[in-house]
């Protein structure tokens, strides 16, 4: 398997984020390690006779011995693990070693195309039941996996998850299919949405096609961002709140942000949103640019009455950077037109995309671009 791209591998991480790691990662320890000193070295007055406070003090003592010798454990650990042997790199995207890449390989001959399919934030791949419908009756290969940290019932995953963790899946996801496969082009939905494109700066998709996709380009968000890129505070505040109760519409018992009440109960979804995760969803924005997106077609599928995310802004922010769009607006649909009233259509108009049975580039996009080459903004 080719290695990536050199402009995306890297040494080693920032002095100042070490710091940051070593700091929050072990302040749990430096805290209980602080109170046993201030316990053992208080003068308390106590019964002479006391065997109690005796086998305290030596408990203390034992408890203190362990804690500093783990503290100086995982100090020395951290400091060699983030400092690989010389001559290994890392690749930024995903947090890996370069040379510790899957490999894969198959001996049949590739098949033409494939389609991934990414759900949203708290979801799963149930939601896309009437796309993969679609998709086996007009004989279209698909893989639609479960993103990490979400559909599982034990949640400590999502206390502990980076961004590049997502990034990393993905990643592996594609290099493994494009050993099988030609071309492939990415489906993805809300969270989905951001990490379809990003996976297509750093890999070439054939369709992108992205609904309500989660990224904000709202100068309103910047706190947001900056709380997200702060080590220390993302951690503090992660610790403090671990979740949020999510939004929910008008008469509902479910968060599901669909207007279709079958809908609102049918898919599984997190109640409550993780807040470590909302901070990689923040981390993730910040690395997204269009103009760095490789794509042959690039669609945006918006429901008008959409309470999770503003399509309006993202198709703004779009069209203000020039790129090649077709925009598919529904106004009987909320946050996800693959489930809600209007999920039939969003379903065939996928599928006339996937078919390429739709004007490419747009008539619109001509119009306000006419001396422009469509080539030039999209990579095939």
């Amino acid at each position: 398997m080719d290695r990536p791209p050199l402009h995306l591998v890297g040494d080693r991480l920032s002095r100042r984020k070490r710091l940051y790691y070593y700091i929050t990662t072990a302040f749990p320890l430096y805290a209980v390690l602080l109170a046993l000193v201030v316990l053992l070295f208080t003068d308390i007055p106590n019964d002479t006779d006391s065997w109690v406070m005796d086998l305290f003090e030596v408990a203390g003592i034992l408890v203190l011995v362990a804690v500093t010798l783990r503290l100086g454990l995982l100090t020395y650990g951290l400091w060699k693990i983030n400092n690989p042997q010389q001559g290994f790199g890392s690749v930024r995207d995903t947090n890996t070693i370069l040379d510790c890449q899957p490999m894969s390989h198959s001996c049949q001959p590739k098949k033409p195309h494939v389609v991934i399919l990414l759900h949203g934030f708290t979801s799963s791949p149930m939601i896309f039941d009437h796309i993969a419908k679609e998709l086996k009756d007009n004989e279209i290969d698909f893989h639609a996996p479960l993103i990490v940290g979400f559909g599982l019932i034990r949640h400590d995953l999502l206390f502990s998850l980076r961004e590049e963790d997502w990034v990393r899946q993905l990643t592996e996801l594609y290099d493994l299919l494009s050993s099988q496969y030609e071309e492939i082009s990415v489906i993805g939905h809300s969270l989905g949405g951001l990490l379809a494109v990003y996976l297509s700066q750093i890999r070439p998709v054939k369709h992108l096609i992205v609904a309500a996709p989660a990224i904000f380009p709202d100068p309103a968000q910047r706190l947001y961002r900056f709380l997200g890129h702060s080590q220390v505070s993302a951690r503090l505040i992660a610790w403090m709140v671990p979740f949020l109760p999510k939004l929910r519409r008008k008469g509902r018992s479910t968060a599901n942000d669909v207007l279709l009440d079958d809908a609102a109960t049918r898919y599984f979804q997190y109640p409550v949103a993780p807040v470590r995760g909302v901070f990689n969803i923040m981390k993730l924005q910040s690395r997204v640019d269009f103009a760095q997106a490789q794509f042959q077609t690039f669609d945006l599928l918006f429901g008008t009455q959409d309470l999770t995310v503003d399509s309006n802004k993202i198709r703004q922010h779009i069209e203000s950077l020039n790129i090649p769009h077709r925009s598919h607006r529904f106004d009987d649909t909320a946050h996800n037109p693959f489930v809600d009233y209007e999920s039939e259509l969003a379903s065939w108009i996928v599928i006339y995309i996937l078919n390429g049975d739709l004007e490419w580039p747009p008539k619109s996009y001509v119009n306000k671009h006419p001396q422009t080459n469509v080539l030039e903004k999209t990579a095939a």
